[in-house]
């Protein structure tokens, strides 16, 4: 499979050769959206691991700049089909489901947090 990351004036996707998805395609779906730095280890780390696990995705510019300190970082918008689960009594984080049964951990306004492996049992 060949995962190739869109850049912002893109307006389609071509996976493995034969599957076009458009841009606000999987956001129309209701899946997955990952905030993460443009230049940063977290979005390295999220990509080998949606690679890893065969999972679709897409990367975008994102609108807007994340300001640190005295100077900006760019974000990029990485989209995928991923469903969303809820953990009872969880109200200030978000969980994407990987086919492994690992998760993908946002904050609510989708910003990476972490990638988790559930407990054996859980």
């Amino acid at each position: 499979m060949i995962i190739l990351p869109l850049n912002n004036s893109a307006k389609s996707l071509t996976v493995a050769g034969s599957v076009r998805l458009g841009l606000s395609q999987v956001a129309k779906e209701g899946k997955m959206i990952v905030y993460v730095t443009d230049t940063g280890s977290d979005r390295t780390e999220l990509a080998e691991i949606l690679i890893q696990e065969g999972v679709t995705y897409q990367e975008c510019q994102a609108t807007f700049e994340r300001e640190v300190g005295m100077s900006s970082t760019g974000i990029l918008e990485i989209q995928a089909n991923l469903p969303e689960i809820r953990k009872p009594g969880v109200t200030d984080e978000r969980f994407w489901k990987l086919p492994s049964g690992r998760l993908i951990v946002t904050d609510m306004e989708n910003n990476l947090d972490r990638i988790e492996t559930p407990r054996p049992g859980a």
